[in-house]
């Protein structure tokens, strides 16, 4: 009796350990772990975002993507619905891809280095600076040819929590 009372409390401590982490992180049950990874991600490639020209594609389904390929490997996804207003950001890390299939396709993305625009027209945005305001919000600033904006982001989900017009002057950021 007492050794399955053990055995049964033993079992429950990822449970618990998992549910503690992922309220501590605001995500989903189970997403802790992925969340700490994109969120290492943000500061891993700090420096490439922060002066990223991402340049985002109308899908054939109204869905804007881009992308941002930093030296280390890693891949920034930058997602818009068209009924939403915000982007979400999902980095993909050489690390997964690796262990998957193999080096050749990170090559590949370094190789090609465009894509094929003939259908879609591109949407500038220049990301002009940044900075940490916690160890989980990042801020953006971003220039388009129709002004700046400020977006707030989770680093831990990849959720624009915020976004503001602002100037395009990266001194008063």
């Amino acid at each position: 009796m007492v050794t399955s009372l053990v055995v049964a409390v033993g079992a429950a401590i990822p449970t618990v350990t998992e549910l503690v982490n992922s309220l501590r992180l605001g995500v989903d049950y189970g997403e802790s772990s992925r969340a700490r990874d994109q969120q290492k991600a943000w500061e891993t490639n700090f420096y490439c975002t922060r002066k990223a020209d991402i340049q985002t594609f109308p899908s054939k389904y109204g869905i804007e993507l881009g992308s941002v390929i930093c030296p280390t490997g890693d891949v920034l996804i930058i997602g818009k619905k068209p009924d939403n207003l915000v982007p979400l950001f999902y980095w993909v890390r050489l690390s997964d891809i690796i262990g998957k299939e193999g080096i050749g396709l990170v090559a590949s993305a370094f190789a090609t280095g465009t894509l094929d625009t003939s259908d879609n027209t591109a949407i500038p945005q220049l990301v002009i600076c940044q900075r940490w305001v916690n160890g989980k919000i990042l801020i953006q600033r971003i220039q388009t040819s129709k002004g700046c904006y400020d977006i707030t982001i989770d680093t831990y989900t990849g959720r624009v929590i915020g976004s503001r017009p602002a100037t395009c002057n990266c001194s008063q950021f």
